[in-house]
């Protein structure tokens, strides 16, 4: 069973086009508990619609039940050989996150452009585990670590997606204030 496992990952990584954590139909849905310095909150993703390549997300974040939420839209695409995501305006992903590079393995890096192309971070990929989060246990979780500077400095952005589910993970520090999504329902939609 577990040659079996071996194997069917190998095809994935062979054929990783980085589509199974970003590409969902309209209307499939996340919604993650966020924590940011101690204050909870929810966001619900909604996959809206697809534009040139781009899968389109309504971002709803429930700071305050019975408040109306805040609303951003987000967009997941492959662009330059990575997996990116970021706010979309005008047309694009603006200042977009490389949070994956299709077809890397354990321990491979790259540089991903943060504040609108002023500074990168550092992205590494920690490899495939499983993952515990309120939605499920997942064993087939690729993490990815975002730090500045050199290799030893600790990871201040880290992000962990599943095949056929996306992200289940978002979360870290700056300034020295905490903050993680965690997912606790996805809906695939129709």
């Amino acid at each position: 069973m577990r040659v079996l496992a071996v194997l069917a990952w190998a095809a994935f990584l062979q054929a990783d086009t980085g589509e199974p954590f970003y590409r969902f139909s309209r209307g499939a849905s996340w919604t993650y508990r966020q924590s940011r310095g101690g204050t909870a909150s929810r966001v619900v993703l909604t996959v809206t619609g697809e534009e040139e390549g781009k899968v389109i997300q309504e971002s709803k974040e429930y700071v305050e039940e019975g408040k109306e939420p805040r609303v951003r839209t987000l967009a997941w695409a492959v662009e330059g050989g990575y997996l990116v995501w970021g706010e979309y305006r005008g047309g694009k992903i603006v200042s977009p996150l490389r949070v994956y590079k299709p077809g890397s393995k354990k321990g491979d890096t790259w540089k991903s452009p943060v504040g609108e192309g002023k500074e990168e971070l550092e992205a590494v990929h920690l490899g495939t585990n499983e993952v515990k989060v309120a939605a499920g246990t997942y064993p087939d979780a690729i993490q990815v670590a975002f730090r500045f500077g050199s290799p030893g400095e600790k990871p201040l952005l880290e992000i962990v997606l599943v095949p056929k589910v996306g992200m289940v993970r978002f979360g870290g520090s700056a300034g020295g204030v905490q903050a993680v999504m965690e997912l606790a329902e996805f809906r695939p939609g129709k």
